[in-house]
């Protein structure tokens, strides 16, 4: 993640706007004692790139990148929005370390090649000055007739200063006024971004200060490489007159830092916000180990639905295997079932018809009777008998033959308990038949 980078001044006729890049030399001397000379860009960060790729656009290959503006800068943000909605556009430059360089002629220019450098982060310009590429920007815009001196004054062509063309003189006046100057807030920011970084931008790691607080005597930086926006340095420092000493950096994770205020305070409890950070990192570890032990169940309950579908389609091969067995079992099962059910209607027709009070021919031509016979009813077969009986012993009361009534009299008598020798019980006698039959 590279910043977005701009300085925002007032203009001649009292709008803000961005400059340039604000590019100056300046000695400085490395760990050895050395004095060397490096370019320092007044610009400060108020955005991030977080995704960048290369497109086509009309044939022609454009570098395409997407950044987040902090509105906690609210001049840039409001730069930016006033030049986006006015159509004017922005146009943009590159901020890059040249680690390798060489000069040829390109277009009859003694142009500068950068054969290897590190993109250090992206500058959005004021409406009067030009990018490297004319096609460099957000939008196409226009171009002021007047221009600000300060503006004109800035680097507009990425880095393409050669120190061979620099005037020793203009190096000396440089250093004699950094020397000099009293130590004002930028001059704070500048001192220790040079003590953080000593080897300039050759600096490994380089930091980025996101926020100096002078009341609290501590530095937001961040590493410019880091691999998550959360990630972020404290420095502690001191000043002793125009000197400042910076301490090892803690580091942490910041993630409410950012807000929609324009200021915000670092007497934020460190400590506290690493300690509720820390607990939702072991919380995240918690989630996750609960997450893989639900997986493996998961898969642990899939291994033993597979088993138990492996297992059921077997017993439902074994099944179709004995249907055909079934089917032969419930064959003979109903063919024995019929062959009792006629046997029993048989059995029930021969005793209907055994003391001739119902005939073959009734037991063949009576709804009546067949419907019980086929429905097995054998006791409304025999109450029929009985009742058909009684009838004719009623008739037979008066006309029945001597012998015949001396017989009737004798089963009468064997099974009926009476002080009238003479009197036949109709229940006794359809019990006595009944017995019989």
């Amino acid at each position: 993640m590279k910043p977005l980078v701009g300085k925002v001044i007032s203009r001649y006729d009292g709008e803000t706007d961005f400059t340039g890049h604000n590019a100056r030399i300046v000695s400085k001397t490395n760990e050895d004692g050395n004095e060397y000379k490096d370019i320092e860009f007044d610009t400060s960060a108020f955005g991030t790139f977080y995704s960048a790729s290369i497109e086509t656009i009309e044939g022609v290959n454009y570098i395409v990148a997407n950044a987040k503006i902090w509105k906690r800068f609210s001049q840039a943000y409001e730069v930016i929005k006033r030049r986006v909605n006015a159509n004017i556009g922005i146009k943009t430059s590159w901020e890059v370390q040249v680690l390798e360089a060489h000069y040829e002629m390109v277009n009859g220019k003694n142009t500068k090649i950068i054969d290897n450098g590190i993109f250090i982060g992206h500058a959005l310009l004021g409406e009067s000055v030009s990018p490297a590429y004319p096609c460099s920007g957000l939008l196409q815009v226009s171009s002021l007739e007047t221009t600000d001196v300060e503006l004109a004054n800035a680097l507009v062509n990425d880095l393409d200063i050669s120190f061979d063309n620099v005037k020793k003189e203009e190096l000396e006046v440089t250093k004699k006024e950094l020397e000099s100057s009293s130590l004002t807030t930028r001059d704070l920011h500048q001192k220790i971004l040079e003590t953080i970084n000593p080897k300039g931008w050759n600096s490994n790691p380089y930091y980025c200060i996101w926020e100096v607080y002078p009341e609290e005597r501590k530095v937001l930086a961040y590493d410019i490489d880091r691999d998550s926006e959360d990630n972020y340095l404290v420095f502690t420092y001191s000043v002793s007159n125009e000197s400042v000493t910076v301490d090892e950096p803690s580091t942490t994770k910041l993630s409410k830092l950012i807000s929609e205020k324009s200021n915000v305070n670092i007497n934020i409890d460190l400590n506290k916000t690493a300690e509720i950070l820390s607990q939702k990192e072991m919380d995240i570890k918690n989630l996750i180990s609960e997450k893989e032990k639900l997986i493996s169940d998961l898969a642990e309950n899939v291994d033993a639905l597979i088993q138990a579908g492996t297992q059921i389609e077997q017993l439902q091969y074994s099944v179709q295997e004995l249907i055909p067995y079934r089917e032969q079992v419930e064959e003979n099962n109903r063919i024995e079932t019929e062959k009792e059910i006629a046997n029993k209607k048989l059995l029930l027709k021969q005793i209907a018809i055994k003391g001739g009070f119902i005939t073959s021919e009734e037991l063949e031509t009576s709804e009546e009777l067949s419907a019980l016979i086929e429905s097995l009813d054998e006791k409304s077969i025999k109450a029929i008998i009985a009742e058909r009986l009684i009838a004719k012993l009623d008739i037979d009361k008066a006309n029945v033959e001597t012998s015949e009534s001396k017989k009737v009299t004798v089963i009468a008598k064997q099974n009926i308990e009476s002080d009238d020798d003479n009197l036949i019980d109709h229940k006794s006698v359809m019990s006595s038949f009944l017995k019989n039959n």
